[in-house]
């Protein structure tokens, strides 16, 4: 990595506040993993107005509060069935969020200039690929959004820190001169809202597009090591300036589909906007093949014919079907909501270490002092111990079967290591059973390389599970239900007034017109062209998903994890009773191999790392644009 690049310390500044980040729950979930490695997508809707060109402050207020309001409910309602519906119905790519649920959802929000627009994130943890692929489904987004219902949209993508704007880094080296000028390591790390770069970077109509600073007389090109260290003065371009620049481009950005053609429009010296082709290609080097997988015509051929040319980028080479021994029960529940399987390893990966202690505590007490009773140790609270005790309770350890998930490869690699901690992992003792040994010893006598793991991966998934489940009982619902009042009717009536009091648009007076309207009733709601229903069917992204212990506030709004698991159970148990579900034994073409999990020596990591890191070593010999 060069000297002085802005990779190199963006990522140490990254680095540095993941460290000194304080241990709290997580908000999808209430795991007990650190809330680190989260993407933030921010999606603002472009509104034209009537406006003049001088009315610079307030240009973007001239459109009426309801009407904002209204529009951004329905392009989140947009937003969401093409993300949760068009996209994970797609055969090719039914992606596994290693948050689990319906992963990044978007909600309504307030930023900090009081501007209402649509928020999702995705934590990603360890998982840097469902960073990429969340990047890849919202630049996709902003085309889709435009062909299937005529939306102009801008999107943000940010780490959670606010401070690491993630495409600015991923495309450090083949950035145009200026933004190293006003895009310093100093400026990353500074806390204020006047940093040069904050909103010069954006993705309209699936392009990044830059926004280069306006300066008459811009200062002579330097070396790269002194410029690093002037500091020279430009205009703060605010939000509002920004998306006023892009709704003014957008009729060109979304009608030119040519990347050729919107380069030679944009990009030439004195354009308010830059769509660099060295940029765009790096960020296809990351997303081009998740896009690609999205489009809903492409051909298969093509697919086939990218794939094969750049193998790093084969979607297929990021996923495992793993074959897993899992009690009959939960291989049912995981076949309806596969979604749990990721929270299940996280749970795994979070509570593993700390029941591994107490096996070992426990077995080391009861050799010594026979004659003594202990309940917990100094490493296990008394929420551990329930956990514990609990193993078995949640679904019966019995009538074991042999089955497949679908999970990335860092998730099965998380699950068979415990993130690392757990190297081994014997069977818990309400686990074991005469059935379970017998079906452990033909797994043995098979001999299959592929289902070398599935007895192991079971029963580190079946505790995960019961972990995951068993303590959804003892979290509290943050945003429990207004009493009196439906889901739909607590959106509208109490998150939704709630946020537009945030806004910084219209009169206290003005921001009651959702009550008002709501009680007027339905032909009220329809004359004065509010569209309630848009509101209805939009979440408030503070209230109903980033303080709501629910991991699928799309599929499953206003339902707690708790019920969700427990009416998955009981419908489980009454179809199966009508009709009985046979597992048969996957055969071996149906499982994926593990091998690529095997590292016998150091040579060989080296080897591995190299393979992951060529692209980016390919593109340091990108000529550095002027």
């Amino acid at each position: 990595m060069e000297e002085g690049s802005l990779l190199t310390e963006a990522l140490r500044y990254m680095e540095q506040k993941r460290m000194d980040a304080s241990s709290s729950l997580d908000g999808a979930g209430g795991d007990e993993d650190q809330e680190q490695n989260v993407l933030v997508m921010s999606l603002h809707v472009l509104m034209m107005d009537d406006s003049s060109e001088e009315d610079d402050t307030n240009s973007r207020t001239a459109v009426c509060q309801e009407e904002r309001a209204t529009r951004v409910a329905q392009v989140g309602r947009w937003a969401n069935a093409i993300w949760h519906g068009t996209y994970a119905q797609k055969q090719c790519l039914r992606y596994p969020w290693l948050g689990g649920g319906d992963g990044p959802v978007f909600g309504a929000a307030c930023d900090e200039f009081g501007m209402l627009h649509l928020k999702a994130t995705c934590g990603y943890g360890n998982s840097v690929l469902d960073e990429w692929v969340a990047v890849a489904f919202g630049m996709q987004l902003t085309v889709d959004l435009f062909v299937q219902h005529n939306v102009r949209v801008a999107l943000q993508c940010w780490d959670k820190d606010d401070h690491a704007h993630l495409l600015l880094i991923e495309a450090a080296n083949v950035l145009p001169a200026w933004v190293d000028d006003e895009c310093r390591p100093d400026d990353i790390t500074s806390s204020s809202r006047s940093d040069p770069s904050r909103e010069r970077c954006w993705v309209v109509n699936g392009l990044v597009t830059l926004l280069p600073p306006q300066s008459p007389s811009p200062p002579p090109a330097q070396p790269q090591h002194q410029r690093l260290g002037q500091s020279h003065q430009v205009p703060v371009l605010t939000r509002s300036g920004a998306l006023d620049i892009l709704a003014n481009a957008s009729e060109r950005l979304f009608h030119d589909q040519s990347l050729d053609t919107v380069e030679q429009l944009f990009s030439h010296e004195g354009s308010l906007l830059q769509v660099p082709r060295a940029v765009q290609d790096v960020i296809q080097e990351r997303v081009g093949p998740f896009r690609l997988a999205l489009q809903q015509h492409q051909n298969t051929k093509q697919q086939q014919r990218i794939s094969i040319s750049n193998p790093l980028t084969n979607i297929r080479h990021h996923f495992h079907k793993a074959a897993i021994v899992l009690p009959r029960a939960l291989a049912l529940v995981l076949q309806d909501r596969p979604d749990w399987i990721a929270p299940s390893v996280k749970s795994f990966c979070s509570h593993g270490p700390a029941y591994m202690q107490h096996v070992s505590s426990s077995s080391t007490v009861q050799k010594k002092t026979p004659k003594t009773t202990t309940t917990t140790t100094a490493a296990t609270s008394a929420t551990d111990t329930q956990l514990w005790d609990a193993l078995g309770q949640v679904i019966d350890p019995h009538d074991w079967v042999v089955t497949t998930i679908d999970v990335t490869r860092t998730m099965h690699a998380m699950l068979l290591t415990g993130c690392g901690k757990v190297s081994d992992f014997p069977i818990p003792k309400p686990f074991q059973s005469v059935e379970l040994n017998r079906t452990r010893r033909q797994l043995r006598m098979d001999h299959l390389p592929q289902f070398r793991h599935a007895f192991d991966a079971g029963m580190r998934l079946y505790a995960g599970f019961e972990w995951f489940a068993t303590r959804q009982k003892f979290l509290k619902e943050p945003n429990a239900s207004t009493p009196g009042m439906t889901h739909k009717e607590e959106r509208v009536r109490v998150h939704w007034s709630t946020l537009i009091h945030q806004t910084r648009e219209g009169t206290e007076e003005d921001r009651e017109w959702i009550e008002r309207t709501w009680l007027a009733g339905p032909q009220q709601k329809k004359g004065n062209g509010v569209d309630m229903e848009a509101l209805m069917e939009c979440p408030v992204h503070h209230a109903e998903i980033a303080n709501s212990n629910n991991l699928s506030p799309w599929t499953h709004p206003g339902t707690s994890l708790h019920s969700q698991i427990n009416t998955s159970i009981k419908a489980m148990q009454k179809k199966d009773s009508q009709n009985h579900h046979t597992f048969v034994m996957p055969r071996t073409d149906d499982v994926d191999g593990d091998e690529w999990l095997e590292l016998d020596s150091v040579d060989a990591f080296d080897k591995m790392m190299q393979n992951v890191t060529q692209s980016t070593g390919d593109r340091r010999s990108v000529d550095h644009p002027n």
